[in-house]
């Protein structure tokens, strides 16, 4: 096999998401971050939160494993509502149950906080990389 053609450019699995790029725990947490700004925006269920972080990773041509992340979805979820940043209630109005979450005071502090770090490392990163 000649390199390059199934790695990329830094010999790793293509894709920002995919596991060469990054560890599993960056990407639990960029997993956990995306979705505190989604909850933060509405009052909104798991599938929603599925639906959209796909149609993202999709319209980013991020390579991962969808059922791979399905689950970390549904797992980092179970973990923010069991952290108390987000809280949830089931709402039978639609003739289904749903389990609906929204941000809690404490999700909302955690969501700062993580945009900051986000954003010095970023720049942090930009610095170096010049």
């Amino acid at each position: 096999m000649a390199y390059g053609k199934t790695r990329g450019a830094l010999g790793m699995r293509d894709g920002l998401m995919g596991r060469g790029f990054m560890g599993k725990g960056l990407r639990q947490f960029v997993i956990k971050a995306v979705l505190l700004v989604k909850i933060s925006r509405k009052r909104t269920y798991s599938y929603e939160l599925m639906k959209e972080l796909l149609v993202t990773v999709k319209a980013r041509h991020i390579d991962t494993d969808m059922l791979k992340l399905k689950n970390e979805v549904y797992n980092s979820i179970a973990s923010l509502e069991r952290a108390g940043f987000i809280r949830s209630s089931t709402d039978s109005s639609w003739g289904k149950t749903r389990k609906y979450y929204v941000l809690t005071p404490k999700g909302r502090s955690a969501l700062r906080t993580m945009r900051k770090t986000i954003h010095d490392t970023v720049r942090g990163m930009s610095q170096i990389l010049r």
